[in-house]
């Protein structure tokens, strides 16, 4: 009891006892209800939950579920193939430009910088020929003067018709240096007819990183990025070139996956048939017990569009 003084006492079947005693068994003999703590059963779009809680059908309604996904899956595949006939040609042109240009521009992973260094040596190539004949002319005859290597030949036969056994280190040794001039003065050329060749020509080099940069603006920033674009582009215009077999594939995969779909919604419905009629006979007996024997409740059972919780449309009728 409360009084408008503030005092007031608790008793339970004559007995004082306190505040926190009676919270402890509060529970067990209230049961308090808001004004809306029933809208649940008010939603239609939830009926079906209870009626699956009574069912316990998760397997069949797992099973549904992937059959959804499934149909789904290919539903959207099949949707995203089905493209219009001059959209098909107009991407087919496109996709067979963009591989031939880069086909023919043959490209391999790192030649952009292996061409921006022939460029730097390209651009000093005359002088570096001219320096590289320059050391050439000491190391070869010329009209002008005997070159190094045929000096140090003439020293070598020298010493060999020298009849002295404490030479004969010195011997090998010159001629061993006769043959070291030989492969430097044979690299040196080799060097100068590389320099000389039109693969260090100016003007063939900036045309190529000209090509390659025009290409990297459009289908990506380095050589790597480009093959790649190729290799998409190409696998791109073989699925457009392919795409009525793979429709027809699909269509052949949709059929199917529909008829499992509507056979596991029919397993999963025949749960929920069962459980509803059970329910409605069991919520007649409570309504009895209750002194309402002529009110009734009735589980409406309809088939809709389907949606990943089936196909049911179930709706409480009281």
């Amino acid at each position: 009891k409360l009084s408008l003084s503030g005092a007031g006492y608790i008793k339970i079947n004559g007995i004082p006892v306190t505040a926190s005693f009676l919270k402890t068994i509060a529970p067990l003999i209230i049961n308090i209800h808001g004004q809306h703590d029933n809208q649940a059963l008010l939603e239609p779009d939830n009926h079906y939950l209870y009626i699956d809680r009574l069912a316990q059908n998760e397997a069949e309604l797992n099973a549904y579920r992937n059959c959804f996904k499934e149909f789904n899956a290919i539903r959207s595949a099949l949707k995203e193939r089905e493209i219009d006939e001059d959209e098909k040609l107009r991407k087919i042109d496109l996709l067979k430009y963009q591989i031939k240009e880069l086909k023919d521009a043959d490209l391999s992973e790192g030649e952009i910088d292996e061409l921006k260094a022939k460029l730097s040596v390209a651009k000093n190539v005359d002088k570096r020929i001219k320096d590289l004949n320059s050391v050439l002319s000491y190391l070869r005859d010329n009209g002008d003067s005997v070159g190094a290597t045929t000096l140090v030949k003439n020293a070598v036969h020298s010493i060999s018709l020298i009849a002295d056994d404490g030479l004969n280190g010195e011997y090998e040794k010159m001629l061993d240096a006769v043959n070291n001039l030989e492969i430097s003065a044979h690299a040196i050329e080799g060097r100068i007819e590389e320099l000389s060749s039109e693969e260090y020509d100016i003007d063939k080099i900036q045309e190529r990183l000209s090509l390659l940069k025009s290409l990297s603006l459009k289908y990506g920033k380095d050589e790597a990025a480009m093959l790649l674009f190729l290799a998409n582009a190409e696998k791109e215009l073989d699925g457009i070139l392919f795409n009525d077999e793979e429709i027809e594939r699909l269509e052949n995969q949709l059929i199917l996956a529909k008829e499992a779909l509507i056979a596991s919604a029919d397993k999963l419905s025949k749960t929920r048939k069962k459980a509803a009629l059970s329910f409605e006979k069991d919520v007649k007996e409570v309504l009895c017990r209750l002194n309402m024997p002529r009110a009734c409740l009735s589980v409406e059972h309809n088939t809709g569009r389907y949606t990943r919780n089936g196909c049911d449309e179930i709706q409480f009728l009281f």
